[in-house]
């Protein structure tokens, strides 16, 4: 018991919300089967009663009748009648008063035990008076009620029998409820029962939905806060170090970063590898690789215009004519020269400077 009690107790709120829909289910079943008994108690009524049956003829898979009824012939062996008393922890919990029967005109020495005939004690008095009244003689009486092969207390019956008094109960032994208010007070009353028992699940089914709605609040006041998912990462388009583009605004080159730039798109202002005094090979401008077109219907982002508008300053500043630099000693030595070589000569030059010592040559 513990043990179920404590499964209950550590059970998730939506073991005890499925045990409470089985239980609805159940108890919508029974309320079903309930409402049958109605009908079935109704028929019953409209029949007139069965006759009597010797106890030894009595079938109960040939003799089946609505709510178990049964009518028998029997005698009521009176050495044999004992009250069984149940007790838990020393207290009464209940008790009954068991009569052994046995087909009629049997022998005293009879042992083997078909039926008994179960009376609350307070109505023992009262169902004598009625089977003494109700026809038979002193070796048979009518016995009229429902019968039943599982009583409460028939594991203590049997008991009794074997120890007690030496006899052996019959195979699948009769337990017999006699009708101590007539025939329709008992159906009636057989009927009623039917029709309750889909309340017993009602109330477990409310325990079960209460102990879901109790648990889901609590596991939900102590449940740890679960770390948040990461969420998809949008690729960024890569953003040059020339370019800084304002919100809303056109891209502009920097000062700082413009040499850099620069330097990318004309060869001529990359530094040499080989010295100052080598030669600069010269080409054509490296155009920096564009991004695809966007398929027709398709929209550009942010970063794929600021990358567009980068490219098209980039282009731009090529066609632009590239900014004079400083001239190296070689390249002022090959200007000399090459303006030298169209002047005047070494013997024009001291020639004049005979005639003239102060005239200037002009080169």
């Amino acid at each position: 018991m513990n043990l179920l009690l404590e499964l209950l107790i550590r059970a998730k709120w939506w073991m005890h919300a499925a045990l409470a829909v089985g239980c609805v289910a159940l108890g919508v079943w029974l309320e079903g089967y309930g409402e049958s008994a109605k009908e079935e108690l109704a028929q019953a009524l409209a029949a007139p009663a069965p006759e009597p049956i010797s106890l030894d003829e009595y079938d109960r898979s040939v003799h089946d009748l609505p709510f178990d009824e049964i009518r028998v012939w029997a005698d009521i062996n009176t050495d044999y009648n004992t009250n069984l008393i149940e007790r838990t922890n020393g207290v009464k919990t209940d008790e009954t008063t068991m009569y052994v029967l046995f087909e009629p005109y049997a022998s005293p020495d009879a042992k083997v035990v078909k039926a008994v005939l179960m009376v609350d004690p307070d109505d023992v008095d009262r169902y004598v008076d009625l089977l003494i009244n109700g026809g038979g003689d002193a070796f048979s009486f009518d016995i009229h009620g429902t019968v039943s092969t599982y009583h409460s207390q028939g594991s203590h019956a049997k008991e009794v029998l074997e120890e007690k008094y030496g006899l052996t109960p019959a195979s699948g032994m009769l337990f017999i409820e006699p009708f101590m208010n007539g025939r329709e007070s008992g159906l009636t009353a057989e009927a009623g029962q039917r029709q309750n028992l889909s309340i017993a699940p009602y109330f477990v089914a409310a325990v079960f939905a209460l102990f879901a709605v109790v648990r889901g609040l609590f596991d939900r006041a102590f449940r740890k806060p679960k770390a948040p998912k990461p969420g998809p990462v949008e690729a960024l388009a890569p953003v040059s170090r020339g370019l800084r583009a304002p919100l809303g605004g056109e891209a502009e080159l920097i000062a700082g970063d413009k040499i850099c730039d620069d330097a990318w798109a004309n060869p001529l202002k990359r530094q040499n590898p080989f010295g100052a005094g080598a030669p600069e090979a010269v080409s054509q401008p490296i155009a920096k690789p564009g991004p695809e077109p966007a398929p027709e219907g398709q929209k550009l982002t942010r970063a794929a215009k600021l990358e567009a508008k980068r490219l098209a300053a980039l282009a731009e500043a090529q066609q632009e004519e590239p900014a004079q630099r400083p001239m190296t000693a070689l390249e002022k030595a090959r200007a000399f020269r090459a303006k030298a070589s169209s002047g005047p000569s070494r013997q024009d030059f001291k020639a004049k400077m005979k005639e003239d010592p102060f005239a200037k040559l002009s080169l």
